[in-house]
């Protein structure tokens, strides 16, 4: 079924992949006990 999708498809489906990457890993480094640790001391 997925390999019926057109190249559109895949592409939209691969930034949007990106995006909700950048903004996972960007939330955690933000958030992180290490990060808070590390600016304090």
């Amino acid at each position: 079924m997925l390999s019926q999708l057109q190249a559109e498809t895949w592409i939209a489906s691969g930034i949007w992949f990106a995006i909700g990457l950048v903004i996972y890993f960007s939330y955690g480094m933000w958030h992180s006990k290490i990060n808070k640790d590390r600016t304090e001391a």
